[in-house]
């Protein structure tokens, strides 16, 4: 449990993602959020939102349905470049985002209760109580359209970055004789860190990260944290000796220096340091072969 609370605390802190920082997107967002929540309303009535105008007089009922959405449109574009323009200048974390997300909300359900009030003039139930009601209708309304289209915009995101480093395969496959020298990308195709191939020992993941353990200069092992998954890396670093053993790890075949079965499988030992690796039964025929290849 502490784990996953510093996991979630530690992507909290990350910068929020490019992609949600452009121009494009923002006004495809807004044009969503209005048909969605025009379209929800008109045809679907939640429960809060009927409710709440259920007193009202029919002239008032339409009314307020229409400047509702006048209301949510205009404060959902103030605030969306506002928020633009700090995602440019790289000032909010994921944590800000999220929390800015819910000041949109509270900021909508307070308008729109000091509208209803505006209207209507008396109500039976407090402030508090139909303030409360609406932000839950609100709620309702907007969480199904943010979600949907941050998830959208986030599988369009990973295609791009699939499509970049499926091109930087290309590219190095290209490339005769392997170089010496591995750069290693993280998921937006940026290079963010570069070892002779010697120097790899193995790879480790760490959910959406991987750990890249590695021999420094003076013969110590240490390890680079990245931002990409063993999946990609097994695409991109096959060629240079990187295989994949097992679930968790990569290793690097030129640096085994023992294959050991056990009960469980074969292990192997590193010719630096006293890790000892697993493999996995799917990939045990592959390692096998490449060691006794090398060193036959």
């Amino acid at each position: 449990m502490l784990f996953l609370t510093m996991s979630l605390i530690d992507r909290l802190r990350q910068p929020v993602p490019e992609f949600l920082g452009r121009r494009r997107n923002t006004v495809y967002f807004i044009l969503f959020v209005l048909v969605f929540a025009v379209f929800f309303i008109l045809v679907y009535h939640p429960i809060g939102f009927h409710n709440t105008v259920s007193t009202l007089p029919r002239w008032s009922e339409e009314a307020y349905t229409a400047v509702t959405v006048g209301v949510g449109f205009i404060t959902l574009v103030v605030s969306r470049i506002v928020l633009l323009r700090l995602l440019r200048r790289g000032k909010m974390t994921l944590g800000g985002y999220l929390l800015w997300i819910i000041g949109e909300f509270l900021f909508f359900s307070v308008s729109l209760t000091l509208l209803a009030y505006l209207i209507n003039g008396q109500y039976e139930i407090s402030f508090m109580r139909l303030w409360i009601r609406i932000f839950f209708s609100i709620t309702c309304i907007l969480s199904v359209p943010y979600l949907l289209f941050a998830l959208s915009m986030l599988l369009h995101e990973r295609n791009r970055q699939i499509e970049r480093l499926n091109l930087l395969v290309a590219q190095q496959q290209e490339v005769e004789p392997v170089s010496e020298t591995i750069n290693f990308y993280d998921k937006g195709g940026r290079l963010a860190f570069a070892l002779r191939r010697s120097q790899v020992l193995y790879v480790e993941s760490m959910d959406n990260y991987t750990n890249i353990h590695y021999l420094s200069d003076d013969n110590r092992v240490e390890s680079f944290i990245l931002h990409n998954s063993m999946k990609q890396l097994e695409q991109l670093y096959e060629r240079w000796g990187l295989l994949r053993c097992h679930r968790s790890y990569m290793v690097n075949i030129d640096n085994v220096k023992l294959l050991r079965r056990e009960r469980d499988g074969f292990v192997v030992e590193l010719a630096f340091g006293d890790k000892s690796i697993p493999i996995s039964k799917s990939y045990s025929d592959r390692i096998v072969h490449q060691f006794t290849t090398l060193n036959g």
